[in-house]
């Protein structure tokens, strides 16, 4: 939730600011004294919700749900020409490749992505022991790859909780769970049955055929 104490008195607006737009500000949602909220769903759609009616002497809350990876940047509340509020979302996300479910036995590539960073930070994956198991440093630049992969070579049925954790030095800022489905490897064998009964059936009608 984003919450802002409106003005009475003068326009109090929401505006996001994101890498999408040059971290150009586009505003949300907006009121003016008793007039009723106007929102903006250019850009997040039905899942940007407000509260209702105006907002005098009242909170002007904006609330964004759910959220997704591309809602990350900067969102701010004016009250006429005085930035109020100022709060930076960062989204982390986990990605596979091939996505859904894998056979065991297969490859499957793990990604964990941070939006954007804003001071030093540190991504890690931690297996169902607890152990960080791959970890990358990232800086306050304009680097592309904000992202850290864990390739299983192997999957298998026995390690499927694996874990996403973005740390600020030693402190951990989000844990994201992830659990691995696995379809068992299953290997059927028709063949032999099959070519059996055909020549039981072969020696049946053999038979017959030397009775008569």
């Amino acid at each position: 939730d984003l919450i802002c104490e409106a003005s009475p008195e003068s326009e109090t607006k929401w505006t996001w600011r994101s890498q999408h737009f040059q971290n150009q500000e586009k505003e949300i949602a907006s009121s003016h004294r008793s007039e009723p909220i106007h929102v903006n769903r250019s850009y997040f759609g039905n899942r940007l919700e407000t509260t209702e009616g105006n907002v005098n002497d009242k909170n002007f809350l904006v609330r964004i749900v759910p959220v997704q990876f591309k809602d990350a940047g900067v969102y701010t509340c004016s009250r006429g020409s005085n930035k109020y509020v100022n709060i930076e979302l960062i989204t982390v996300t986990v990605t596979t490749k091939p996505s859904g479910a894998v056979t065991e036995g297969r490859k499957i590539t793990l990604t964990c992505s941070v939006s954007h960073v804003t001071e030093s930070m540190r991504l890690v994956w931690i297996n169902d022991e607890g152990k960080v198991v791959e970890e990358k440093n990232l800086m306050q630049t304009k680097q592309k790859d904000n992202s850290l992969q864990l390739i299983i070579a192997k999957v298998d049925g026995i390690r499927r909780n694996w874990t996403c954790g973005l740390f600020h030095q030693s402190s951990a800022k989000v844990f994201i769970p992830y659990y691995l489905q696995v379809n068992k490897n299953y290997t059927i064998i028709f063949t032999i049955v099959i070519i059996g009964s055909l020549a039981l059936l072969l020696v049946i009608i053999l038979a017959v055929v030397f009775c008569q």
